[in-house]
C-alpha cells in the first residue's frame, strides 16, 4: 500500500508541490523559514509536507506518515 501511494505522489509530484508551494492559506498550512534560507510547509488538512528553496525550486514533496509530527520535528531541527 505505501508503495502504491508514493507512486500517484511521484506521478502527481509538479502539479501537486507547485500548488501546494503557491498555497497561501494560514488556517490549514503552516511554515516556517530554515537556517538556510529555505521555507518549509505542512499542510494540515491534506497532509503535505513540502521544502521550497530560497529561488523557488520545491526540493522535497510528500505526505508524511507521522503527519504533523514530522513538520514539527524539521521546525525544531532546522528553523533559524
Amino acid at each position: 500500500m505505501e508503495s502504491i501511494r508514493h507512486f500517484w505522489c511521484f506521478f502527481y509530484y509538479r502539479t501537486d508541490s507547485d500548488r501546494c508551494q503557491d498555497t497561501v492559506n494560514r488556517e490549514d498550512c503552516e511554515s516556517f523559514i530554515a537556517k538556510n534560507g529555505s521555507t518549509y510547509k505542512y499542510n494540515r488538512v491534506t497532509n503535505e509536507f513540502a521544502i521550497i528553496t530560497s529561488d523557488g525550486y520545491v526540493v522535497t514533496y510528500y505526505c508524511p506518515d507521522n503527519q504533523r509530527k514530522y513538520y514539527l520535528e524539521q521546525k525544531e531541527k532546522y528553523r533559524k
